[in-house]
């Protein structure tokens, strides 16, 4: 039985001479995201024939944060910690026991660090008002809106 993937540190690949490796890597990485995503869509089509407690106890969350490079590798440490403390906790023979998937992605998204870098520019005196500073702002508002 598949137990799952992790791929923390691409860059072994990505600044791998090989084109051919940098786009293996690519493939593979490509394929997990296909196959979360099916994994996803089976979840939501067959949730109904899951009792009403394993349907409450589902999860399909997300949450944005502000971090730097070294925070979110060891946000990705601790979260990689406990999900490690569960691995063998409850037998695959248990009663009500399910072979559950859990994904995780953390990756950056484009316009954090202009978003950044206007914030920082703006605490020193400098002017907010250029039409890049304004899709900011959009950007902002619709991760806000997100939020809630």
């Amino acid at each position: 039985m598949h137990e799952g993937i992790q791929v923390s540190d691409p860059e072994t690949f990505l600044g791998h001479d090989d084109p051919a490796v940098r786009g293996a890597l690519d493939l593979v990485l490509h394929e997990i995201a296909s196959i979360h995503t099916s994994e996803l869509s089976t979840w939501l089509g067959s949730m109904h024939t899951w009792s009403q407690e394993w349907r409450r106890r589902g999860d399909i969350s997300d949450y944005t944060l502000w971090l730097t490079p070294e925070v979110a590798g060891e946000l990705g440490e601790r979260l990689r910690e406990v999900i490690n403390d569960y691995q063998d906790r409850v037998p695959a023979d248990a009663d009500d026991a399910a072979s559950v998937r859990l994904h995780l992605h953390a990756f950056p998204r484009e316009g954090g660090q202009r978003r950044a870098a206007r914030e920082e520019g703006a605490r020193d005196g400098e002017s907010a008002g250029d039409d890049d500073t304004a899709q900011e702002r959009g950007t902002v508002r619709d991760d806000e809106e997100e939020a809630t």
